[in-house]
């Protein structure tokens, strides 16, 4: 492939223009860091930013602010509200557009666009989509960068601007929908870590309202090995409830491909890590025959927790599954909930991590389980906050559910678009003249 990355794109649309980015581009800002031996730097009223500030196309948080005598006597510069930020070495390939006036570090390049030839937003959406191809400019080995020649030869499309602008307004339309789930999600996650905590201190009465907290109504409340819980709650061990028991593989070599490739579910330490909290059906690796014989199977509603590497991670069989011995099958007794005591077991992982020998492969085992203290209210009421646990969880995975949906609809919009293999019908492109240059 060669520099000018004409060979990674299709012809483009013959009323577009495909051009070198030394022909869209001023002037590349380059920055720098303030010497940190000289105080009078630092603490000023300007932010300064590196790659390590960056976070999905955005700058998240300003960690530092320099003053007007850095900037004066270093060699970082300023970048104006509106331009391009590329990080163009240490964390090559991450963008922003500058929503301030910034002072960058010498990860950083800002690019000031001619703007009678380029709309700044389309630019960014165009550097995104062509990320990949830029990032093979990479060199170098302790300190990665992109070399500023190569990306001037970098090629783009360009449209024309009301073009430029009708497709960068409905890219943002889709940031904008995926910035609002991103949000919403984080929103549930601290809702749902508000409701645990408050469900398991407090429970739920016959209504499944939460009970008052103990301030307000200290009778409903009593004394236990795990704090203050409702009265009618117990404190029990884990074996007490459940059948604790470790999954089994005793095969010699483990990589023997004559215990795979059969029609058993076998499931490992990773796939439970990233089903955490989730009901698991889907795995990719199955048992042969003499597999299963050496192997030992769970029935659907076991709870599947992790004991070495990444302790207690925890998810629900949806299937009859095949695990090895660093995996923990608990067998809860029909009478209560599986849902509510996979979240007991969950909320006890970092008690469950701190008691894990502090070596290269961290593990706990049946000893460390099976005594394990969990509170026990009544069936009726476990089922009843397992449901309003299943509430918020479902919201929440419809919601990240929606955001890859539109994080997929973004990556095959910003090729189609930016490559004019969908043009935008003329009448839904508002006429308008480019500004001129700044």
């Amino acid at each position: 492939m060669s520099k000018t990355n004409s060979c990674s794109l299709p012809s483009p649309p013959s009323d577009w223009k495909f051009l070198p980015f030394r022909n869209i581009c001023l002037r590349l800002i380059h920055g720098g860091t303030p010497s940190t031996l000289i105080a009078a730097y630092w603490n000023g009223k300007t932010p300064w930013i590196t790659g390590a500030d960056f976070e999905n196309n955005n700058i998240k948080v300003i960690r530092r602010h320099i003053t007007d005598r850095a900037i004066k006597e270093s060699s970082t510069n300023i970048v104006p509200k509106g331009r391009i930020l590329l990080v163009s070495r240490t964390g090559v390939g991450k963008i922003a557009i500058a929503e301030f006036d910034v002072a960058i570090s010498q990860d950083i390049t800002g690019l000031d666009l001619n703007k009678s030839e380029a709309l700044d937003k389309y630019i960014y959406y165009a550097l995104q989509n062509e990320i990949e191809e830029i990032k093979k400019y990479n060199q170098g080995t302790s300190i990665n960068g992109i070399l500023r020649e190569d990306l001037l030869k970098h090629h783009f499309y360009i449209p024309s601007y009301t073009e430029q602008q009708s497709i960068a307004d409905i890219l943002t339309t889709i940031d904008n929908l995926i910035d609002h789930t991103e949000s919403l999600i984080a929103k549930y996650q601290s809702i749902k870590l508000g409701m645990m905590h408050d469900l398991f201190t407090r429970g739920v009465d016959a209504n499944g309202r939460l009970r008052p907290p103990r301030k307000e109504a200290p009778e409903l409340y009593k004394e236990s090995a795990l704090g203050w819980i409702p009265k009618e709650w117990e404190v029990v061990q884990l074996s007490d409830i459940a059948n604790v028991n470790r999954g089994k593989f005793t095969a010699r070599p483990r990589n023997d491909p004559m215990y795979y490739g059969g029609q058993y579910p076998f499931i490992q330490t990773g796939d439970v890590t990233n089903n955490c909290g989730r009901v698991i059906t889907h795995f990719s690796q199955t048992l042969s025959e003499p597999g299963k014989s050496v192997s030992r199977s769970f029935p659907p509603g076991t709870i599947a927790v992790t004991i070495a590497a990444n302790i207690a991670d925890t998810s629900i069989l949806g299937i009859e599954m095949f695990f090895p011995d660093s995996i923990v099958g608990i067998e809860v007794n029909h009478e209560h909930s599986v849902r509510f005591i996979e979240l007991c077991i969950r909320m006890n992982k970092p008690f469950l991590d701190a008691k894990a020998p502090q070596s290269a492969q961290k593990n706990i085992n049946l000893n460390d389980l099976r005594p394990l203290l969990v509170p026990l209210p009544p069936p009726d009421e476990q089922h009843k906050i397992s449901k309003i646990y299943e509430t918020i969880e479902c919201n929440s995975r419809t919601l990240e559910e929606n955001m890859t949906k539109f994080q997929i609809m973004k990556s095959g919009l910003m090729h189609d678009l930016l490559t004019g293999t969908i043009r935008i019908p003329p009448h839904l492109t508002p006429a308008q003249e480019p500004p001129h240059a700044v």
